[in-house]
């Protein structure tokens, strides 16, 4: 199954978005994947698979797009959590 990296503009900066598409020759229905407050992770990429191979087109924007890069699960911080301050 294709998996596309896009960018979409917007007023407030560049959204990026997974489109995950499935196999075969289509039409085939399609679904925008919200992510939840955990952001988009390796389990919202899971079910966007999972969708995908049911057979649907399936779009996973990062609506966390307006603040930066996530941090990586490896503890490295982005610039959008390292230009908050510290909590003390």
């Amino acid at each position: 199954m294709p998996n596309e990296r896009v960018t979409i503009r917007t007023p407030d900066g560049d959204c990026p978005m997974d489109v995950l598409v499935p196999p075969g020759h289509g039409p085939w229905p399609a679904v925008i994947l919200y992510m939840d407050a955990g952001g988009i992770r390796p389990a919202m990429r899971d079910m966007a698979r999972h969708l995908s191979e049911a057979g649907y087109v399936v779009a996973l924007p990062d609506l966390f797009y307006r603040y930066g890069t996530a941090p990586s699960c490896r503890g490295r911080s982005s610039p959008a959590t390292s230009a908050q301050p510290s909590a003390r």
